[in-house]
């Protein structure tokens, strides 16, 4: 079952935070309906890196995809090197 969707501030602005079955990508960020959807089956490095990613084209709207997809991996890793999340 996924987790209940969440609303978060960010860039002074209301985004909401859903988690579905995605079976192409494991994640989208829409910006026209302020939400991030996340794959709610991925285990939870990949959620990690992916939450970041997503949120790396709120804060990045203007970046290409590359750029946040590195982004979103350097983030990860450096959260879970860190201690603030596991492998």
């Amino acid at each position: 079952m996924p987790p209940k969707p969440r609303r978060t501030k960010v860039r002074g602005g209301n985004w909401h935070v859903l988690w579905k079955a995605m079976p192409l990508s494991w994640g989208t960020c829409e910006d026209r309906k302020r939400a991030i959807e996340l794959e709610h089956r991925a285990d939870s490095p990949t959620l990690l890196m992916a939450t970041c990613h997503e949120f790396g084209h709120v804060f990045f709207p203007d970046l290409n995809e590359e750029v946040v997809q590195q982004f979103g991996e350097e983030l990860s890793g450096l959260l879970v090197r860190m201690g603030y999340a596991r492998e």
